[in-house]
């Protein structure tokens, strides 16, 4: 089988990779693996196990993609948070052997393709380890295992947005962190939040006697052998290995567990906190905000059923209440969009409709310009 041509170095440029690109490259140096990575994840998990069974060789690993970005020889860009704004992500925010960096958007971040070209040049054939992937048929397996899995856990995800029997942890935190009043959030009190839940989650505050109600949804199928009840003795094991302050504990382990709503209620009203409306299933009519609690964007509600209201139309009703709003609204700069869309999204979800950003930012784009053309001072 011919082998790819190698790739040229070439200057940093206006190209952009996405992080599984980026790892695809770091891994194997190979042009047409990090194309497909880009375009079709489906043809690219087919090619790449037609490649390793064809006797495909690595040239290196993650970790030398994470080594480089801990060292700042690579600086991915991404969203902060509830930030709007595209940001340069710190090179002390990457964890040292595994995971994502503390409070970055994962789908978000990118890299500069040309300047990982750089650091991380092509590697001839000839010049890489001489031993093949053992047992590629395993490689390919576990991989196919692993889509799955991700494909299970995003169903999950968007069926628990229109049930709301369960609520992750990783919105709870989110909600905690908001700036009242905006669409920022305050990244002191997304550690805080999440602390708290570690810690209630240690006290036994998330179990039914001795049984743990918390769900863990590993990526890896093979991590817990099947498990999904994450019990706080195993946390507490993690704890113990990691450290308590250690990024890998929020982002493998606390933002992938999921808490039963009627357990989660409990524990925001122990706290004294203001129950969301946007975490009731849509058929629940919002409670009447208390008196002397900050204003927020008002949760509408639910909106007629079978379909007589599209998303889109519903979703650019909410806009134009938070654009009337000079308190609520985004400030008029790069992203801006991106920063409605990321306030309606969870209003959009009280009112049934499930969307990702960027499917909303879609939906509110021509509107949007056509507000901005009526309104150029706002």
């Amino acid at each position: 089988m011919a082998q790819a041509a190698p790739a040229p170095v070439r200057a940093p440029g206006p190209e952009v990779w996405n992080r599984g690109q980026a790892i695809v490259w770091a891994m194997y140096r190979d042009e047409e693996l990090v194309a497909l990575c880009g375009q079709d994840r489906r043809r690219f998990a087919e090619r790449h196990a037609e490649r390793i069974r064809a006797g495909l060789r690595p040239a290196g690993s993650e970790q030398d993609l994470r080594t480089l970005l801990r060292a700042g020889r690579i600086t991915a860009r991404g969203h902060r948070g509830g930030e709007d704004a595209v940001e340069n992500i710190p090179a002390a925010d990457w964890p040292e052997w595994a995971g994502m960096a503390s409070g970055w958007s994962e789908d978000e971040i990118t890299f500069d393709a040309g300047e990982v070209r750089l650091e991380l040049p092509y590697i001839p054939e000839a010049s890489r380890p001489k031993e093949l992937i053992q047992d590629p048929d395993w490689v390919v397996q576990k991989m196919e295992r692993g889509s799955r899995r991700v494909s299970q856990v995003r169903r999950f995800r968007n069926c628990q947005y229109r049930r709301r029997r369960w609520l992750s942890f990783e919105e709870i935190a989110d909600w905690c962190s908001r700036d009242p009043g905006t669409v920022r959030r305050d990244e002191t009190l997304r550690v805080q939040a999440y602390a708290d839940l570690r810690n209630a989650m240690l006290a036994g505050d998330f179990g039914r006697g001795a049984r743990s109600q918390v769900l863990y949804f590993h990526l890896d199928a093979d991590a817990l052998e099947g498990r999904l009840r994450l019990a706080p003795e195993e946390l507490r094991t993690w704890l113990d290995f990691y450290g308590a302050d250690s990024p890998l504990i929020t982002t493998e382990v606390l933002s992938r567990c999921w808490l039963p709503r009627d357990l989660c209620r409990s524990w925001f009203e122990r706290r004294g906190l203001t129950w969301p409306t946007v975490f009731d299933p849509p058929d629940v009519s919002p409670v009447a905000p208390q008196a002397g609690i900050a204003e927020t964007v008002p949760v509408l509600s639910p909106g007629p059923k079978g379909g007589e209201i599209k998303a889109a139309a519903v979703a650019w009703e909410i806009a134009e209440q938070i654009l009337a709003d000079d308190r609520r609204k985004p400030q008029r700069r790069h992203g801006r969009l991106t920063a409605l869309a990321r306030a309606v999204q969870p209003l959009l979800k009280a009112r049934g409709h499930n969307r990702e950003i960027d499917t909303i930012t879609k939906d509110l784009r021509r509107s949007f310009r056509e507000w901005e053309e009526k309104n150029p001072g706002k």
